[in-house]
């Protein structure tokens, strides 16, 4: 049968009807829902039309759930299926739930309602009317009918105007049920006794008989903590004892937190429910209602109420849209009452934690040695975390371990079981170790934990990094980058402590310096790479030839300076003589491997024979280093052969 286009004046009879035929709380519904539909569908001129939610199932995923449809004065509440309205699918329904404005698939209009929203551009629709056209007389029979512009308009303010009077219904009910919460909340001098008379609450706000309240620990890290339970055995998890049912129920309590608003599921995917609660299956009904709870954005638990028995899923289901904005406003007070017994907590680790980072930065500032300062830290650590034992391992430039460190307690027992947390060292962008802390089983680690050990390792990745730096510099400042022999300004240093040491305990100090022969022809013929391979071959040698107490540096070019404490001139020679012997054997080599020959002549002189001041010294051992040169090179020459 074709429809007739509905006048202005049906349109403006049907949004009074709209206020005054369907009654607050009754428009999801099945018969205010269908009383609703009638209207809609009149008013459009629609052949039918159905009311839907969307609510997310066990896993998060939105679904369609019918609430009522009417066609014409026929009134199907609960008896409307999927296919009595030809082209609607659930799949349509989660089209429409993505747009914002309503859609139109072929000869359907669906229009979304938001209820209990704060910005219908954030969150999806809470509900759908869904409009069929009704078919069009044309010329050899009826034709799929179709929406105007107009239809959409009429549809989208009866939308609106319904929408409206649930919300100002809600928000009536909503301030007196929030009165009556926060005047018995006050009279409840603990916080445990205020979130249990919250619960209480919520099996009231969802006509529940049994309802449970999970809370994250600080930090957002860890297992969710089950903290009241109305109706139940207590504030205690019941028979649930083996890992492996207490990680199931983990897995679905972090699902069901992450929900956009309260819905409802199954309680066939809550099968561990029911042992928290202490009943059995027959004490329930088909579904609970799930009331995520957050702050800032992040989940921080989940209130469940437990639906009455005979309480259908699609009732439940009902339940948690037409009540989202009295639900959501108590999850926030549950948030804040809860944050309330947090933050003393949450303050207190946070100045311990403060606290260990300062002390590790005074120790990473000290002047301690490097093995001392890391002991000094993994002490710290090991105190804060109350650890059995610390491990630092440190790694080498082939990322093979290079060192460990580690402390223990004392009544520590290799072997005994432990749980463990590591964070790694980082150093621009590269791993170069990880810190590792153990302890007791029962004291399993939390988010703020792991978070503690990250900021350490960090604070230590510098600390080294720092040191590193700091050493390469000091070193830089001593040492002759080609040969990696201390520099001149060195050398003069230690000249300077060795002649002073002499002086005092009255024994000699011999000196040479060692001159590399024709070292200018061997830059001009093979070019200064291959004199500075020379320089390189030369300083290895002179590291294997003397004594661990002896100094030898680059004094300057092809010069070297050779302090020998201790030794007589007689002495001295001997080691003199055994270097300038070494120094022919230097296998120097070219870059295309000509082998170069190397020779080297030295002058020395001894305190306090020879001289008992720095200057006078070097000068008679430059002045014997020229007569060896004079003399034909490659020959040692002391200072008391000058006279």
């Amino acid at each position: 049968m074709a429809g007739s286009r509905p006048r202005r004046g049906d349109f403006v009879r049907a949004t009074t009807s709209v206020a005054d035929t369907i009654l607050p709380g009754q428009l999801l519904t099945a018969e205010g829902g269908g009383r609703f539909c009638s209207i809609a569908s009149g008013t459009c001129g629609a052949l039918c039309a159905g009311l839907f939610i969307m609510t997310p199932d066990a896993g998060g995923v939105l679904e369609a759930r019918k609430v009522a449809w009417a066609s014409g004065n026929n009134l199907g509440g609960e008896r409307i299926g999927l296919p009595e309205m030809p082209g609607v699918s659930v799949e349509l329904l989660r089209k429409a739930a993505s747009r914002k404005e309503s859609l139109i698939s072929k000869d359907l209009l669906v229009q979304a309602i938001w209820m209990g929203r704060p910005d219908p551009q954030e969150a999806p629709p809470a509900a759908f009317l869904v409009l069929q056209a009704a078919p069009r007389q044309r010329k050899g029979g009826l034709v799929t009918g179709s929406f105007t512009g107009v239809d959409r308009q009429r549809a989208r303010i009866i939308c609106l105007l319904a929408a409206l009077m649930e919300e100002a219904r809600a928000a009536s009910s909503q301030g007196e049920a929030l009165a009556r919460l926060s005047q018995a909340v006050s009279q409840e001098p603990t916080v445990d006794g205020k979130l249990r008379r919250m619960t209480d609450f919520l099996s009231e706000a969802t006509q529940s008989d049994h309802a449970c309240l999970w809370l994250q620990p600080a930090g957002h890290g860890g297992s969710m903590r089950l903290r009241a339970v109305s109706g139940g055995q207590g504030d205690r998890v019941g028979p649930v004892e083996s890992p492996a049912d207490l990680e199931a129920m983990q897995n679905d309590l972090r699902r069901i937190s992450r929900f956009d608003a309260p819905a409802a599921v199954a309680l066939s995917a809550l099968p561990w429910l029911k042992d928290i609660l202490g009943i059995g299956l027959a004490e329930l009904g088909e579904a609970a209602i799930v009331t995520p709870l957050r702050r800032n954005q992040n989940s921080v638990g989940v209130a469940i109420s437990a639906m009455a028995p005979g309480t259908s899923e699609h009732e439940a289901a009902t339940m948690a849209v037409e009540r989202v904005g009295l639900l959501r406003a108590l999850a926030d007070q549950i948030v804040i009452t809860s944050e309330i017994a947090l933050t003393s907590i949450d303050a207190q680790d946070r100045v311990r934690r403060y606290s260990l980072l300062a002390a590790i930065g005074e120790i990473a500032l000290s002047k301690l040695g490097m093995e001392i300062m890391l002991d000094s830290i993994l002490m710290r650590v090991q105190d804060h975390f109350d650890a059995t034992s610390v491990y630092l391992y440190l790694l080498g430039s082939e990322r093979s371990a290079l060192r460990t460190r580690s402390v223990h307690r004392p009544d520590y027992a290799s072997g005994s079981p432990f749980i463990e947390m590591k964070a790694h060292l980082i150093s621009n962008d590269k791993r170069i170790g990880t810190l590792q802390v153990r302890r007791l089983p029962a004291s399993p680690f939390t988010g703020p934990d792991h978070e503690t050990l990250a900021q350490v390792a960090d604070q230590v990745a510098l600390s080294l990094t720092t040191s590193a730096r700091y050493q390469l510099q000091a070193s830089l400042a001593v040492l002759d980058a080609l040969t990696d022999l201390p520099n001149r300004r060195s050398a003069e240093a230690a000249f300077d402590r060795e002649l002073d040491r002499a002086r005092q305990e009255q024994v000699s100090l011999s000196i040479a310096l060692l001159d590399i022969d024709h070292f200018k022809e061997i830059n001009d013929t093979y070019g200064h790479e291959t004199g500075d391979r020379v320089l390189r071959d030369i300083a290895r040698m002179f590291k294997v030839q003397v004594r661990a107490t002896d100094h030898i540096s680059r004094w300057g070019g092809e010069e070297f300076l050779i302090l020998l404490p201790g030794s007589s001139r007689e002495a001295a020679q001997r080691v003199c003589e055994r270097i300038r012997h070494s120094a022919s054997l230097v296998a120097a080599r070219t870059a295309n491997d000509q082998v170069i020959p190397v020779t080297a002549s030295l002058g020395g002189a001894t305190f306090p024979t020879d001289g008992d001041a720095r200057e006078t010294l070097l000068a008679r051992a430059d002045a014997a280093l020229y007569r060896a040169k004079a003399a034909g090179r490659n020959r040692l020459v002391w200072a008391e052969h000058l006279e």
